[in-house]
């Protein structure tokens, strides 16, 4: 098992989770596209690089933003030295992606395109390229390396016929959730009760069965303890 996609709402512990989960391993690295999680690392012994580039009004640019996560792609790669690398989080990749999209686009081709949509396919694409193909990227290099990549995603509530059903589900894209080899969901209070929860969406290669589509109760590292007794961290 080489990819594992946490996901959940603010305040589950997607973040803290997934620290002890690096505490553990060798070299381990830590991406952080999440301003509000900047402390978190301070006094750990993970390697933690900032990635998002704030403008001087604070706003984030998405150009250097997408330009440093990249660096950090072949940096990574080439050098094979982390054997944990998580990103928190994957959820910012397609908003920040879309405007270096669309000035590659029209620049590449002499347009003035103001969003994607069906006259511009192409900068979908080259969107998919610089966010899910970096992803596809790491994910490759840790299944060849004995490594392991952790995704942290955030929830979205999923609609019908342009309604809110009140129902919520990761907000990473479907080729994001597919590339996965484990998706995990954290709760706080959830529909199991007071406390902690995980519970396995995904499993062992896409096979799914009662046995790996489960939930447990944990506590602040119980998610480490988890993937140790499933023979995925050893």
């Amino acid at each position: 098992m080489t990819f594992i996609l946490i996901f959940g709402d603010d305040g589950c512990g997607k973040s803290i989770q997934a620290r002890s989960i690096a505490e553990v391993m060798e070299e381990p690295i830590h991406l952080s596209f999440a301003v509000k999680n900047r402390d978190l690392y301070k006094d750990s012994v993970i390697e933690s690089k900032e990635l998002v580039i704030l403008n001087e009004d604070y706003e984030v640019n998405p150009y250097k933003t997408m330009d440093a996560f990249h660096a950090e792609v072949r940096r990574i790669v080439k050098d094979n030295i982390n054997k944990c690398v998580v990103i928190d989080e994957v959820t910012y990749f397609r908003a920040w992606g879309q405007p270096v999209s669309l000035e590659w686009y029209n620049h590449k081709f002499n347009k003035n395109s103001d969003k994607i949509g069906k006259d511009n396919l192409l900068a979908w694409a080259y969107l998919n390229s610089i966010t899910y193909g970096k992803l596809t990227t790491l994910a490759n290099w840790a299944a060849s390396n004995n490594a392991i990549l952790i995704a942290i995603s955030s929830l979205k509530e999923i609609y019908l016929d342009g309604e809110g059903t009140g129902r919520f589900e990761c907000s990473s894209t479907r080729d994001e959730r597919k590339l996965s080899d484990i998706r995990v969901r954290l709760e706080k209070n959830g529909a199991a009760g007071k406390g902690y929860f995980a519970t396995f969406e995904k499993y062992q290669d896409n096979h799914h069965s009662p046995d790996n589509i489960d939930t447990k109760k944990i506590d602040k590292d119980g998610l480490l303890k988890e993937l140790i007794a499933r023979c995925v961290i050893k």
